[in-house]
């Protein structure tokens, strides 16, 4: 019970550093986004203390970061994807999966592409792969969701993407 109110306590200390960085991830300015995503990237693997980073991610980042995946910028779209797939090399994958896989879904299930960045589309085919390799079980709930995004993937004339598409459905 000790460890728990302590955690407790380092977890509302992080929330109140953070809550800003939160709240700058809507800003209209980029640079305010582009800042505070670069600060979480630093903050939430500087810190050490699993059970507050599970649970600020969880229940405070997630949502907001997930949203970025739609940002015009696409510096800000790789740096919310590379957040994403480590805090997911870190910690078990468990619902928060639905919420990052629908945002992905969102990004290329359609012809053309919402995401129009080449690159960005192969990071988030990458991302999806690892949290396959993580808990395949999160893909059951949108299993036709991610199917139909991968039909489409596989009509991309670029032959990496359509390689890792290949490699996904094997795994799937």
């Amino acid at each position: 019970a000790k460890m728990e109110a302590e955690d407790d306590l380092q977890f509302t200390e992080f929330l109140k550093r953070n809550k800003r960085n939160i709240n700058c991830l809507v800003d209209k300015e980029k640079n305010i986004r582009l800042k505070a995503l670069k600060e979480f990237n630093k903050d939430l693997f500087d810190e050490s203390n699993d059970a507050v980073i599970s649970k600020f991610w969880r229940n405070h980042l997630l949502k907001p970061l997930v949203l970025i995946y739609d940002d015009k910028v696409e510096k800000l779209r790789e740096l919310a994807i590379e957040i994403t797939s480590k805090l997911i090399d870190r910690f078990e994958l468990k619902d928060e999966a639905q919420v990052i896989i629908s945002g992905v879904v969102a990004r290329m299930d359609k012809i053309p592409f919402p995401e129009q960045s080449e690159e960005v589309r192969i990071e988030f085919l990458e991302l999806l792969q690892k949290m396959l390799e993580k808990n395949s079980y999160q893909f059951v709930p949108q299993l036709s969701d991610v199917t139909v995004m991968i039909s489409k993937i596989l009509l991309d004339l670029n032959p990496d993407m359509k390689n890792k598409a290949s490699n996904f459905c094997v795994s799937l």
